[in-house]
Parts: structure tokens; C-alpha cells; sequence
């Protein structure tokens, strides 16, 4: 079974393009996606054909009829080898592929991984709300992540069918040797290590973090906060923590490809997101033991795998939400491997959740 899979970023790693490249990886070799990008080049080549994965490449949306041959060219060829389509979409001011593949007899799926708009214009909204009601005519087999993306993309949260952000947790077990290691090579032996891991975007909140680690620190002077990832929005970041006059306690990582590792050396994990269709970090941070704080009413309440998980209302101060922070860096109610265990033996666990999307895939071909 081949599918055809659109929606992920050529030239970047994030959360959809993590999602969606280790879902495949664990699935049979039974299951092979196939991807169209809107580019010329994709950095996720090596690990797309390993699997057995082939790329097509198209002409980005804006050279709209070129973009459309391109799409029709590729339908035809791949009609009698992947009837199946599988777009995953974080707003719907685009939707002329899903037309084009109905044209050509293939079955859609719609999977949302997003649960709000953001840096978008006002022609752009007007085509998500009117798209969205285009989409609630067509059918399709729809997939979310929480029942935020749910309703955001279909206008319902029941409407789609639950597909968990699953991770390895082997990869993220607490380690104690892995821990004193990368406290040692950044000088963190007795510091309180509050971190966060992602992109630095505007829905992340990170500057409202600094905030909040700013008031940490007058709590506890003896608190370091990590950040790793890379985003826009990192020379503001860079801005915030010298106006603050913390630079010494704070350690702006970029991209980790040891991320795993760098959980092991925090005490607390903290996303005060603006929204998120789930939060895969947070699935991370809890498979790793770390307790975790998070903003209440818009990061879903399916990211909650553990106890290890707080919410705390958006619009705390950041005093109030430093305190939160103190308040369960002082707590020892959970060992570092009880996360483990818990998304281990859940849909959060991706051994188990590849197969499971496999089987929707699989039936959903022979229906």
C-alpha cells in the first residue's frame, strides 16, 4: 500500500514533519508514503527513501496553473499504484489539490494538526472560514489530533478521528549518566534547569516565558532556563533575555539533535503557548519524567499523558505562573521513569499508534 502525502515543509523539522516521517518509520514495510513537495529540493530525502519512499516535486501554489498541471501530472501517473491522498493541514485557505485528487477517483484524507490562525491576512481567513464550509460537503476520511484541531479544521471537535502525536519513549527514558554528563558540559551541576524545547514562533510565547523565567530568577538565583530550537523569532528572544539582564542564566541551545539528552538535564519544562494542535514537546518532556507546565484552555487536554502535566490559565501574570514553576520544582511527588511508564503503555507510545493509523489506512484503501 502506497500513499500519497502532502502538507509537510520541504526545509524544515518540526512537529508535522517529525509526526509524519516516524509514524511511517514504524509502520510494516507494507505502508509506504510517498511525498509532494511545493519545491524543487527537501532535506528529508535520505530518510524518506529509506523506507522506500518516492518525492515528487511541484511548482509552488503561487504559479497557480503550473501548480495544477503539475498536480494533474502526477495524479495520472500514480492512479494505479496509490489510490489514497493524505493531506495534513494547519489552516484551509488552500484546498484545490483535494479537488483536483476527487477528479481524478482518489480518496482523501484530511488530517488536522492545528488548532488556530496566526500571521495571516484577512483574504487568508475569509478562505479558511469559507473553505472550511467547503470541506464539511466533501467526503473524506478525517483525522485530528485533539479535538481542538477538530473543530478548528471541520467545525466540529467530534468530527475527526483521533490520531495521537505518538513518540518513541525508549529514545526519551530517564537516564541518570546522560543527565550528570550534560549538566557537566554546560556547567549546570546544583542549578534548577528550567527549560523549553521547539520552534521559536510567535504561537510558543516566548517571550512571555522570559518573562516568567525572569521572575524564576529572583525566586531562586540559582535557576538556569534552556532553550533549544530555531525560529523567526529568535532575535527578539536574544532582545528580551539583554533588556532582562539575565544572559548568564540563560542558554540559547538552537537545534538539538541530541534533544533527548537535553531533556535529561532540566527539572521543569515550560510552553506557554498562544495555542497548539497538541504539543509533541510536551509528550517528550513527560516521556522523559519531567513535570511540565503548560497554558490552560488552548493547548489540548489530550497532552496530558501524565500527572507530570499542569495547566495554568494564559492569562496568569508571569509572577503567578514563576511561582507555579518554583511550586513544582520543589514538589518530588513522581520519579523520573513513572513518565516513562505511562506513555510506554499508551497510545502515545508509536510502536503502537503507527500500526493503529496503518489499519485506518489500509481499511479506509478497501472501503
Amino acid at each position: 500500500m502506497r500513499i500519497l502525502v502532502n502538507g509537510i515543509a520541504p526545509d524544515k523539522l518540526g512537529g508535522l514533519e517529525i509526526y509524519l516521517i516516524n509514524m511511517n518509520h514504524y509502520m510494516s514495510e507494507d505502508c509506504i508514503f510517498d511525498y509532494i513537495f511545493e519545491s524543487k529540493s527537501t532535506i528529508h530525502e535520505e530518510v524518506i527513501k529509506e523506507k522506500g519512499g518516492n518525492i515528487f516535486f511541484i511548482t509552488r501554489k503561487r504559479r497557480l496553473l503550473r501548480n495544477i498541471y503539475d498536480w494533474n501530472k502526477i495524479l495520472k501517473s500514480q492512479k494505479n499504484i496509490s489510490g489514497i491522498v493524505y493531506f495534513n493541514m494547519v489552516l484551509l485557505a488552500w484546498i484545490v489539490p483535494i479537488f483536483i485528487c476527487y477528479l481524478h477517483g482518489y480518496k482523501i484524507i484530511v488530517h488536522s494538526h492545528n488548532s488556530d490562525l496566526y500571521n495571516c491576512g484577512l483574504l487568508m481567513r475569509i478562505l479558511h472560514k469559507f473553505n472550511k464550509k467547503l470541506l464539511k460537503l466533501c467526503k473524506i476520511k478525517r483525522l485530528t489530533n485533539s479535538k481542538l484541531s477538530s473543530a478548528f479544521l471541520y467545525g466540529d471537535p467530534e468530527a475527526g478521528e483521533m490520531i495521537y502525536n505518538a513518540i518513541d519513549p525508549e529514545h526519551f527514558k530517564f537516564n541518570a549518566e546522560i543527565r550528570d554528563n550534560i549538566r557537566k558540559l554546560y556547567g549546570l551541576e546544583g542549578k534548577a534547569v528550567f527549560g523549553f524545547a521547539g520552534r521559536i514562533a510567535y504561537e510558543k510565547n516566548l517571550l512571555f516565558l522570559i518573562n516568567i523565567f525572569n521572575e524564576i530568577i529572583k525566586i531562586n538565583n540559582n535557576a538556569v532556563l534552556m532553550i533549544a530550537g530555531e525560529g523567526k523569532f529568535m532575535p527578539e528572544v536574544k532582545t528580551k533575555v539583554i533588556e532582562c539582564g539575565i544572559e548568564e542564566s540563560v542558554l540559547l541551545l538552537g537545534n538539538c539533535k541530541n534533544i533527548q539528552e537535553i531533556y535529561q538535564a532540566m527539572d521543569v519544562f515550560i510552553l506557554p503557548s498562544r495555542f497548539e494542535g497538541l504539543g509533541m514537546a510536551l509528550i517528550e518532556a513527560q516521556a522523559s519524567g519531567l513535570p511540565c507546565l503548560t497554558s490552560a484552555g488552548v493547548v489540548p487536554p489530550e497532552a496530558k499523558a501524565t500527572e507530570l502535566l499542569k495547566y495554568v490559565a494564559l492569562n496568569n501574570n508571569p509572577k503567578e505562573w514563576a511561582q507555579e514553576a518554583i511550586n513544582v520544582y520543589n514538589s518530588d511527588t513522581y520519579s523520573r521513569q513513572y513518565g516513562f511508564e505511562k506513555i510506554k503503555d499508551s497510545n502515545f507510545d508509536i510502536k503502537r499508534e503507527a500500526l493503529r493509523l496503518e489499519k485506518i489506512l489500509s481499511d479506509y484503501a478497501q472501503n
